[in-house]
């Protein structure tokens, strides 16, 4: 038949831009018969980069202003730094004239407190890719105050709010930390914990409130409030924190070998890594014959997640997994005076050969067409129900080019056969697991040596009553002799 292989190429694929693109894919297929001569298929794509939405999550940064009061500025939380070019900010005073930084901190607020707004947006090149608006697409606001006197606190969280699952209450008041800015911390009896679980930082009541510190993985939100006059002296860096605990990573399970043997095979005790209580196994569980089998292993616990050194895994992952064919050696013995296929005893029950009688000229003979002194090789080919299990190998391990039959050296019909095989003598016989010829393979050719040494046997000993036959008769004409001659 012919054969076709299909090469996909694809062009206009890249791109880093927001934007509707189109993508080229090119199929070249060829005939193995003339590869020359390839068709192609051209096939357009369209795709979308949609702009990603930066969080609006406040974070206090400690200023002074030119008179030496120190203010929280708030500005768009960006620990990593990649939104910095990105956003701006405009400022306005309590009658929402908008005045510059540099004008704000020449306000001299003396012993009175000014309240400010800074409203965060999205420079031109911002826009390209970004998109930074409140549920009402604005932008976002918020007020800070200057000549407070307050000091900022900043907290910090085990693991920087990244924490793998581990089955214990995650961000518990021993894992926060509230840092001032002069030194020391807020005390722990001076603030009060909130948890959501979700991850919307500007709205609560879109994150669902929980009796305690999280322990399962996902996405959580903490609002911390001063309390107990703590709030008259710091101010928070920010409203609310976002967190996560990471479900933990876990190997996909792995496949160990298997070797035909007779018995079922079941894939779940073939298996290392797997855990029962949060995986499931489907597909073909079990097997006995030799062969690849096709399965899946899934997680069942979002706590979990496959380990891997590049994008998440899906919780549902293939299993292959395979059970092999037994090697036999190929092992001739012409101990009979014709070529045996030798197969360990043990697996007899399985597998029986067949022999096939093969002259010089590649032809196959019959058994009854055998001439004595004529050169012939016989090949043995595994057969019974269990056969496709096995496979015979050459004495360096490979695999022969046709799996399941053997070829002996070319032998001479009629003559005894020499018991060393110039290829591969006989095995010990005192080895119980020696290569033995599978039950009823060699019974017509060990009858024919049987048969033939009985003849030899009875001949022999037809031969020697006749010689003594003949000793008895000569010593008997010989006493009649002497006695005429005395008489």
């Amino acid at each position: 038949g012919i054969t076709l292989n299909e090469h996909p190429s694809y062009v206009g694929n890249v791109k880093k831009e927001v934007g509707t693109y189109t993508a080229k894919t090119s199929s070249w297929a060829y005939d193995t018969n003339n590869f020359d001569a390839p068709s192609t298929t051209e096939l357009q794509l369209q795709w979308e980069i949609k702009c990603k939405s930066i969080p609006i999550q406040w974070k206090g940064v400690a200023k002074k202003n030119d008179y030496g009061k120190t203010y929280i500025l708030q500005q768009i939380r960006d620990d990593a730094g990649v939104y910095a070019n990105y956003i701006e900010y405009k400022y306005y005073d309590e009658e929402g004239k908008e005045l510059t930084l540099e004008q704000l901190n020449a306000i001299d607020v003396g012993t009175n407190v000014y309240t400010f707004t800074v409203e965060a947006y999205l420079n031109d090149a911002g826009k390209k890719n970004y998109t930074l608006q409140t549920a009402d697409g604005s932008n976002p606001k918020v007020e800070f105050s200057v000549g407070d006197g307050k000091e900022l606190a900043t907290a910090s969280f085990a693991g920087d709010g990244n924490v793998e699952y581990d089955g214990n209450a995650k961000y518990t008041t021993n894992e926060i930390t509230l840092k001032i800015e002069s030194g020391g911390v807020v005390g722990k009896d001076d603030y009060t914990i909130a948890y959501y679980k979700g991850n919307d930082l500007t709205d609560m009541s879109n994150n669902i409130l929980l009796s305690g510190a999280p322990t399962d993985a996902g996405d959580y939100v903490i609002v911390i409030t001063l309390c107990n006059g703590a709030e008259d002296s710091y101010v928070l860096d920010s409203e609310a924190y976002a967190v996560h605990i990471a479900p933990k990573a876990i190997a996909l399970p792995t496949v160990k070998e298997a070797t035909f043997n007779g018995a079922e095979y079941n894939l779940s005790d073939l298996l290392s890594g797997y855990d029962a209580q949060i995986m499931a196994l489907d597909g073909e569980l079990a097997a006995t014959n030799a062969g690849t089998y096709r399965a899946t292993v899934e997680l069942t616990n979002s706590n979990y997640a496959w380990a891997t050194d590049g994008d998440a895994l899906a919780a549902e992952q293939p299993l292959v997994w395979t059970i092999s064919k037994v090697q036999i050696e190929e092992r001739w013995s012409n101990a009979s005076g014709k070529p045996i296929f030798m197969i360990p005893s043990k697996y007899a029950e399985y597998v029986q050969v067949v022999y096939e009688y093969v002259d010089a000229d590649g032809n196959v003979v019959a058994e009854a067409d055998l001439i004595v002194g004529q050169q012939y090789k016989m090949v043995a080919k595994l057969s019974g129900a269990g056969a496709e299990n096995f496979e015979i190998t050459d004495e360096e391990g490979n695999v022969l080019e046709v799996p399941t039959q053997s070829s002996s050296d070319m032998f001479t019909h009629g003559q005894t056969g020499n018991p060393d095989n110039p290829n591969n003598p006989d095995p010990p016989t005192t080895d119980p697991d020696a290569p033995t010829p599978p039950a009823g393979s060699g019974d017509s050719l060990a009858n024919a040596k049987w048969f033939r040494n009985s003849v030899f046997a009875i001949v022999g000993l037809l031969s020697a009553m006749t010689l003594m036959m003949f000793a008895i008769w000569m010593s008997v004409a010989s006493i009649r002799r002497m006695r005429k001659k005395k008489a």
